[in-house]
């Protein structure tokens, strides 16, 4: 974020000899904040303060173009080196992350909302590979899953800025339901969470198999729900359920940082899916 601020300020600070150059480094600015806000984990930071960080770099635009105060001045031939040296990256890396925001095949699968006690957060999901960086590892099951959090009223996933506990996220304990009507075809709820964070080491979902899952059979695919607490399951294999039925609780079990994952597989491909009739991505924010 810091950087990125600075990255900008410095745009808004090249010397401006016409309309034009004014209006190309305030294009540059807008799509450098796209970048941060669908690169970035705005959650870690609250959703909020990426609001004012837009309204705080537009405005030194704003004040600096039309006071013709900058705090240096550069070049006319630098400026223009400068202007495309930092175009050409934002530009690719933009084009990558809006395009995955949007799936790349025919989406025929609506879930409603597995969580309900909020406002949540997608801090992995989208059309990979930089919207869905971690689950890209695994590819041919993992492409189109999600990671969800819980955000507070300051918008934060966890009560404190050093979590040392589960406890300390806003998501942990947080009950799960059924997204759509279907049969449970496999039940898994072995691995304690992990409590104390301080003493754990990091993994990625994908390289580290223990995990407390629910499947769940649904119109020819299997919806998976992972990250549950042990203990909380209460659906068991074999057994039918409906739309909104509980499940269990959110915990880490198999991961780090407490949060639900969903993943949806259809002749042993990911697919994709959508939840309250929205495709999610990286940095979408899920209201109930």
């Amino acid at each position: 974020m810091i950087v990125v601020i600075l990255v900008t300020f410095f745009i808004a600070n090249l010397s401006k000899n016409s309309k034009k150059e004014k209006y190309i480094d305030l294009t540059l600015i807008v799509l450098l904040l796209i970048f941060f806000r669908l690169f970035f984990r705005c959650d870690l930071i609250s959703i909020y303060t990426s609001y004012a960080v837009d309204v705080l770099v537009i405005l030194n635009w704003i004040f600096i173009t039309r006071s013709n105060k900058r705090l240096f001045t550069i070049n006319d031939g630098i400026a223009k080196w400068l202007r495309f040296s930092i175009a050409i990256p934002i530009i690719v890396l933009n084009q990558f992350l809006i395009q995955g925001c949007f799936p790349d095949k025919t989406v025929v699968f609506d879930f409603v909302s597995p969580l309900k006690n909020g406002k949540y957060y997608v801090l992995q999901g989208g059309t990979p590979p930089l919207m869905n960086r971690a689950h890209y590892r695994n590819n041919k099951q993992d492409r189109y899953s999600l990671d969800i959090v819980r955000l507070n009223k300051k918008g934060l996933s966890k009560k404190k800025l050093f979590p040392k506990t589960v406890n300390d996220y806003n998501i942990y304990a947080d009950s799960v339901f059924s997204p759509c009507n279907g049969k449970v075809v496999e039940v898994i709820q072995e691995t304690e969470c992990n409590y104390n964070l301080t003493k754990t080491k990091f993994y990625y979902d994908n390289k580290h198999l223990t995990n407390n899952i629910v499947i769940i059979s649904t119109e020819d695919a299997k919806l998976i729900l992972a990250h549950l607490k042990k203990g909380s399951i209460i659906v068991e294999k074999g057994q039918l359920i409906k739309q909104s039925d509980f499940i269990g609780l959110v915990s880490n079990a198999g991961a780090v940082e407490p949060h639900l994952h969903m993943q949806l597989i259809k002749d042993g491909l990911a697919e994709p899916f959508l939840i309250n009739g929205k495709y999610l991505h990286n940095n979408s924010i899920l209201r109930n």
